[in-house]
C-alpha cells in the first residue's frame, strides 16, 4: 500500500535588505494560516518539495554580525592590514644568488699584491652570503593584505555589506511516498525453521497485478478476495491512517500481486562427478 503526504512547516530566515526591496509586514495585514496558502502541487505519488515566504511576515534589522556597518575585521590579517611577506619571511632581505660568487672571486684578487693574503680574504669571502632588499615586500617584510586590500576590514557575509537584515518566514511544503508491503502464503504460513525467501525480497520481485485501486483514501479490499488478503488489507489501511499525524493524506493506493514461488531440489549424489 501507498500513501502519499503533505506537511507543511515554517521557519524564520534572513537575508540582506537591499535598499528600496519591498518590506510586506503585518500593516499590510495578518498573516495568512499556512494550510490556505495556495501550493502547485505535484502528480500523485511523486516526492517533492518547494519553498516559499509565508505572506505579510517580514521586518528588518540591523545586522548584529557588524553592528549594521556592513563590514567586519579581516580574519586573515587581524585587522592590522597587512601580513608578513611570504619571500622573505618577513625579514626584508633575500639571499642574492646572482651576485655572490662573482663578488668573492673579485674582492680576493684586489689584494693581489700579496698572494697569501689575497687568496685568504677570497676563502673568508666566499663563506658569507650574501644578501638584497626583497623586492616583493620593499625590504618592509610584510606586505599589503590580499583579503582587505589593506584597510583591515572586509564585507560582513551575513548582510553583504549592507549592514540591514530583512527577516521573514519561510513556508517548506514537502510531499511524501508512504509504502508498506505483506506478504501472504497461498500455501499457509510458513512454519517455524522451514526454509523460505525474505518478505522484502519477495514484496520487491516483479508481480502479476490482480487488483488495484486508487483514491484520495482507501478502503480495506473486500471484493473477490479471501480473509488472509482482507485482514492484510485491513492492517495495512490502519497503518496509514494514524502512522504520519503531522502530515495529511493526500492520495493512497493498494494493490495486489501474485508472485510465484519456485523450490528446486538437488541430490548431489545424482550428478555426474559425484559419488
Amino acid at each position: 500500500m501507498d500513501t502519499f503526504t503533505e506537511q507543511r512547516t515554517t521557519r524564520w530566515e534572513n537575508r540582506p535588505f537591499r535598499r528600496g526591496d519591498f518590506v510586506d509586514g503585518p500593516e499590510n495585514g495578518p498573516p495568512p494560516d499556512i494550510w490556505m496558502m495556495q501550493v502547485n502541487q505535484p502528480a500523485w505519488f511523486s516526492p517533492s518539495s518547494t519553498s516559499l515566504p509565508v505572506p505579510h511576515t517580514d521586518s528588518t534589522s540591523d545586522c548584529t554580525r557588524c553592528r549594521a556597518s556592513g563590514s567586519v575585521r579581516c580574519h586573515h590579517c587581524h585587522g592590522r592590514g597587512r601580513e608578513e611577506c611570504h619571500h622573505c619571511h618577513g625579514r626584508g632581505r633575500v639571499e642574492d644568488h646572482h651576485h655572490g660568487g662573482g663578488h668573492n672571486a673579485s674582492h680576493g684578487g684586489g689584494h693581489g699584491g700579496g698572494g697569501g693574503h689575497g687568496g685568504g680574504h677570497g676563502g673568508h669571502g666566499g663563506g658569507h652570503k650574501r644578501m638584497k632588499k626583497c623586492h616583493h615586500c620593499h625590504g618592509r617584510g610584510k606586505k599589503r593584505c590580499h583579503c582587505c586590500h589593506g584597510s583591515g576590514r572586509v564585507t560582513c557575509n551575513r548582510c553583504d555589506g549592507e549592514g540591514i537584515l530583512k527577516f521573514y518566514q519561510l513556508l517548506t511544503v514537502a510531499w511524501r511516498l508512504h509504502t508498506s508491503d505483506e506478504v501472504i502464503y497461498r500455501g499457509g504460513q510458513p512454519q517455524v525453521g522451514e526454509d523460505v525467501l525474505p518478505d522484502d525480497l519477495i514484496a520487491s520481485s516483479a508481480s502479476e497485478k490482480v487488483l488495484s485501486v486508487e483514491g484520495p483514501r482507501v478502503a480495506p479490499l473486500t471484493a473477490n478476495v479471501d480473509n488472509a488478503v482482507q485482514a492484510a488489507s485491513e492492517r495495512a489501511v490502519n497503518f496509514h491512517a494514524t502512522s504520519w499525524p503531522l502530515e495529511i493524506i493526500v492520495a493512497q493506493r493498494q494493490y495486489l500481486g501474485i508472485v510465484p514461488v519456485y523450490e528446486i531440489r538437488c541430490d548431489p549424489g545424482n550428478v555426474l562427478g559425484y559419488d
